[in-house]
């Protein structure tokens, strides 16, 4: 899904805002993401839990920068789908 390269990025990135993820991801990607988190000197919530359209736009309203860290062309319209 491209969730290691978002989580590769974050870390080298300059900033100091937390990064939020929120999904049900596979077993996988929630690894990685538990992993980065207890590795990373930055700040890291993850919201493993399905959310509703609703709940989801809610979050959006509140973000600075959303980052869709999809790598394949059938995932590029994620959101809309």
């Amino acid at each position: 899904k491209g969730i290691d390269i978002l989580l590769k990025a974050y870390e080298r990135s300059k900033t100091n805002k937390k990064l939020l993820i929120i999904g049900d991801g596979d077993a996988n990607i929630v690894q990685t993401i538990k992993s980065m988190k207890l590795n990373s000197s930055k700040t890291i919530e993850f919201i493993n839990e399905f959310v509703s359209e609703e709940e989801k736009y809610e979050y959006i309203k509140k973000c600075s920068f959303l980052a869709f860290p999809s790598i394949e062309p059938s995932e590029a319209n994620g959101i809309n789908q």
